[in-house]
This record gives structure tokens, sequence and C-alpha cells, in this order.
């Protein structure tokens, strides 16, 4: 069973490196999140292919949704999607 994880601030150094090291792990990415960072997000969701995306800046949200208006990732505001991303479940979990 595949892992998945979850990360807040994808664009920043701190979710680059994450994100590195996941894809040499065999890890999946769930959800990502940033905050204003549409073009670096935008690559991180066609690269890693997360369930949820989700921006803090409503603008860029909107400009993200409209860049992969053909994927299914989900881009949305902060607002709603943070509860999304947060209670997100893989379909399956894998025993612990």
């Amino acid at each position: 069973m595949q892992k998945t994880i979850t990360i807040l601030g994808s664009t920043g150094s701190i979710g680059t490196q994450a994100l590195d090291v996941i894809g040499k792990c065999g890890m999946k990415a769930l959800a990502l999140t940033a905050n204003r960072s549409v073009d670096l997000l935008e690559k991180q969701i066609r690269q890693y292919n997360p369930l949820y995306a989700a921006m803090a800046d409503e603008k860029a949200a909107a400009e993200l949704a409209e860049a992969l208006a053909e994927l299914d990732a989900a881009a949305e505001a902060l607002d709603a999607a943070m509860v999304a991303v947060g209670a997100a479940e893989p379909e399956e979990t894998p025993a612990e």
C-alpha cells in the first residue's frame, strides 16, 4: 500500500524539499497547498498529481483553477479547501 502525505506550503523551501523526498521514497501527495505561487503549484500538481490543491490567495486560486481546468485536482481558495484538505483521507488507509 502506498503511503500518502499532505504538504502545507508545498511551494516554500521546506515544501519543495519534502516533495523531493516523497518522490524518491515512492510516496503519493494527497494534497498540496500554497499561498500565491500559482506557477510552481501548477507544476507540482502536474508532477505529483494530488487529489487536492488549495491556495490561500483567492485570486491565485482562480488563476490556478483556470490553468488546471482539464485536470481532476480541486483547486480552491483556502477558506473552503483547507477544510477538505485537513479532513482528506486516502481511499484506503494503510494498516499501521
